[in-house]
């Protein structure tokens, strides 16, 4: 999968757990997709980024 080899290359680059999160919630995938936001939200430093993650994450409860 073309985000696993990005995050193997740039782990700290959160947009790509993101959309890594994303993927694997359209292939239902659920467990994996949150613990991806949760990395996305750990390295986000904006604050939008941050909301965007947060409430994404609160789908997930």
């Amino acid at each position: 999968m073309y985000f696993s080899k990005l995050l193997k290359n740039a782990p700290y680059f959160h947009p790509g757990w993101f959309e890594l999160a994303k993927a694997q919630a359209v292939q239902g995938k659920f467990d994996i997709a949150k613990q991806a936001l949760e990395k996305a939200l750990a390295l986000s430093s904006r604050s939008e980024d941050v909301r965007r993650y947060q409430a994404k994450l609160s789908l997930f409860e």
